[in-house]
């Protein structure tokens, strides 16, 4: 049913058996679309309040569902800033989460960042504002990276950074549950800064989708990065390969990312024989019997080979015992390079920082 109703939200399906289904999700859309008018006029007089953190806050948060680049963002402004010798600590709300043996409840993206930065405290919460203020009881931070932000209007910021993937930048520009957009394109005017991701992806779309920022947004600069593979590591050993020592083998991917076939694509990119592809819903946590279903994956395609993503490789650390012990299970490494506008972004954090 969820795959069945993703394929509606992004046309996938259509024809008339998609009539009935996109009718429901068209009334859905008005009803939702509502529900922001009155959120947003309750947060504009007042009703729904909204606070101030004495230290900074920059928010970096996108304007649809699904993987738009925004944790490799996060973690690119963390190592800036921890070079600058500021200290960082990331607020996150915690989608996908799980409950851990030590009672907190993390979510992929909060244990990738955690292992991706040193000394960055990462955290997890619905309010966000309250786990900031608890935080400055009795430690020190010099800014807030405020995760998946642009919607959360309960925490000021002073620096709002919105994420578009350059390759499916609004979907069919429709609202939930009809389309992928959380809000009208309208909102994009609130945006100090906009980040597009996989701009080589989406080259061809580029310079119509940055004019179609501008006309709803001129003020703000509109920046390029692309993900920038940088080795495959070995999940069971942590032992770092060379991208080049892999053209030509044949393997299998799985992954639980927002656009699953970006990633396929980057390693066919990489000259890899991907013969089977397993795609798992966003967030996904990995049973055993999705073990199982891997194993059997790689044996029916005729491949001794793994690949999958750095998100997905967090979340496989209590059960990556039960692959198949012939079975090599690589993780593709990459990070986020900006290519065009990289000043301007540091640039403005450090002024607000500074100011």
């Amino acid at each position: 049913m969820r795959s069945y109703v993703y394929g509606l939200m992004t046309d996938e399906i259509s024809g008339p058996q998609a009539v009935p289904g996109n009718i429901i999700l068209s009334c859905l859309a008005c009803l939702y679309r509502g529900l922001l008018f009155c959120r947003e006029l309750f947060f504009r007089s007042g009703i729904f309040p909204s606070y101030r953190l004495s230290r900074p806050v920059i928010s970096v948060g996108n304007i649809t569902v699904g993987g738009s680049g925004k944790t490799p963002l996060i973690a690119t402004i963390a190592e800036h800033l921890q070079a600058g010798q500021s200290r960082p600590v990331v607020l996150m709300r915690g989608y996908g989460g799980v409950q851990q043996p030590d009672k907190t409840v993390d979510n992929d993206e909060s244990l990738l960042l955690g292992e991706i930065l040193n000394n960055v405290p990462v955290l997890v919460g619905k309010d966000r504002w309250a786990k900031a203020r608890e935080f400055l009881k009795d430690r020190t931070a010099d800014v807030f990276l405020l995760d998946d932000g642009f919607q959360h209007r309960r925490l000021q910021r002073d620096l709002d950074i919105v994420v578009i993937d350059a390759a499916n930048p609004f979907g069919n520009a429709k609202l939930l549950p009809r389309g992928i957009l959380r809000e009208p394109l309208a909102a994009l005017s609130r945006a100090d800064i906009f980040v597009l991701t996989r701009t080589d992806i989406g080259r061809d779309r580029l310079f119509g989708l940055k004019e179609q920022i501008r006309r709803i947004n001129p003020e703000a600069p509109v920046l390029e990065t692309v993900h920038s593979p940088q080795y495959f590591e070995d999940l069971r050993t942590g032992d770092r390969l060379d991208l080049a020592g892999f053209r030509g083998a044949a393997a299998g991917m799985f992954c639980s990312i927002g656009h699953p076939e970006a990633f396929q694509k980057a390693l066919q990119e990489l000259g890899l024989n991907v013969k089977a592809a397993c795609p798992f819903p966003d967030h996904h946590w990995y049973s055993a019997a999705d073990i199982r279903r891997l194993n059997d994956l790689c044996q029916e395609a005729g491949a001794d080979i793994l690949m999958t993503t750095a998100k997905d490789a967090v979340k496989l650390n209590n059960n990556k015992h039960m692959f198949n012990e012939h079975i090599k299970v690589y993780v593709l490494q990459i990070k986020l390079k900006v290519v065009q506008g990289e000043h301007e972004l540091f640039s403005r954090i450090d002024r607000l920082l500074h100011r």
